[in-house]
């Protein structure tokens, strides 16, 4: 027993060099399916959530129900919200991805029908529709990919609250540790028998391509799974068009 908790300790550390539990935090359920359809629902609160970066709406139904929701960006407390048909296309809304018109901001997205939002869902992220067939949807994401939906999938229209998200400064090395984000060691200061970027006599530049403390190439090397499929990716990241566009 005593051998299995060494070797997990010294897994922990090798897989986590940079990272530790920070302070403890619970869990918020969020209704990425927006399970309460053709209803509205009245916006309760905004609250923060430290599982995510957005902030999320507490959202109350007339059948008692309440849940969270990723709130969207303009939607306050006391705002009216509606999933289904015979709405408005306002921000918290949400709709099929046939109902909704081209050129229109969405998150939350469905990957498949039924399966929940997944694309979409971090702070100030949207996505757009740019063009519809007969079956699908190509829809613009932030990353500059360009990507098959089936028009049965359903997404929330605006944008994802918290947009200035990225300017805010933590202030301090205490605000890091309690997000669990432990300090990060360059390479070419540590020992040789700590990285590979270590040692040599006075500053050095590493001396090789910038690479991980198991020798993993860093900076350029495409980390995208060789067997994931791409079947519905209609235009990469870096522009080039897919072999595979025709399933529309």
């Amino acid at each position: 027993m005593v051998n299995f908790v060494l070797i997990f300790v010294i897994l922990l550390e090798e897989t986590q060099a940079i990272v530790e539990e920070g302070i403890k935090k619970k869990y918020r359920v969020i209704d990425f399916y927006r399970r309460s359809w053709n209803l509205s629902g009245l916006v309760r609160a905004l609250s923060y959530d430290p599982n995510r970066t957005a902030l999320i709406a507490l959202v109350s139904y007339p059948n008692g129900f309440l849940s969270y929701i990723l709130a969207p960006f303009g939607v306050l407390p006391g705002t009216i919200l509606f999933s289904g048909f015979g709405s408005r296309m306002l921000p918290g809304n949400t709709f099929y991805l046939w109902q909704i018109p081209l050129s229109t901001l969405i998150h939350n997205i469905e990957i498949a029908p039924g399966s929940g939002g997944k694309i979409s869902r971090a702070a100030g992220t949207f996505a757009k529709i740019v063009r519809k067939t007969a079956n699908h949807a190509i829809l613009l994401l932030r990353s500059g990919e360009e990507r098959i939906f089936n028009l049965n999938c359903i997404a929330t229209i605006g944008r994802v609250s918290n947009v200035q998200k990225q300017l805010i400064i933590l202030g301090s090395a205490g605000a890091s540790r309690w997000r669990g984000w432990r300090p990060h060691v360059r390479g070419v200061a540590m020992n040789p028998v700590d990285h590979p970027h270590g040692g040599g006599q006075g500053k050095t530049s590493g001396g090789r391509p910038s690479v991980t403390p198991k020798g993993i190439i860093t900076k350029g090397k495409p980390t995208r799974d060789k067997n994931k499929s791409s079947a519905f990716i209609f235009k990469f990241r870096n522009r080039t068009r897919a072999n595979n566009a025709s399933i529309l």
